[in-house]
């Protein structure tokens, strides 16, 4: 007596994987080890000493989202006056986004003071290839060392070199 848990990615042509839950009793289960922020499709049968039961409806559930792993990409700072960096970068790839781009982090620090920075937020431009971004108000004619990170809900990826 027990049930068995069939999942895969959902509108794929793959394997289904299983779980055998052995007790009757479980009426819970939590299915590890899934990609991240991935469609996975979901039935359970019971069974007992006559054999396997029907299916239930498949149901369709997401992943929860992760960070990024990637940075952006292309990423260029140039000074526009002696008080502010215009930044220029192309996004991560979607599927190193590993969630909903919810936008970017432009960072500036002086050499040597890196926990002593400047962090100006961009939201998302899902339009252009090439994003556009400004921190203004820096101190006048000092050089800054500049990032770029892409975030989601759970948190920032990695900075750009």
């Amino acid at each position: 007596k027990g049930y068995i848990i069939r999942y895969c990615l959902a509108g794929l042509p793959v394997e289904h994987q299983y779980k055998n839950i052995t007790s009757p009793d479980v009426n819970n289960f939590l299915l590890e080890d899934l990609i991240i922020w991935t469609n996975y499709e979901i039935a359970v049968a019971s069974y007992n000493g006559a054999g396997l039961g029907t299916y239930s409806p498949t149901v369709t559930e997401w992943t929860l989202q992760g960070v990024p792993t990637v940075p952006p990409g292309n990423v260029h700072a140039e000074a526009i006056n002696s008080t502010t960096i215009r930044f220029t970068w192309t996004p991560p790839s979607p599927q190193f986004i590993n969630g909903i781009n919810q936008g970017y982090k432009l960072l500036a620090w002086e050499p040597g003071q890196i926990e002593d920075f400047t962090m100006v937020t961009v939201r998302p431009n899902f339009q252009d290839m090439i994003h556009v971004g400004y921190i203004r108000g820096l101190k006048r004619f000092t050089e800054y060392y500049t990032s770029v990170l892409c975030f989601t809900t759970p948190g920032d990826g990695p900075k750009s070199p």
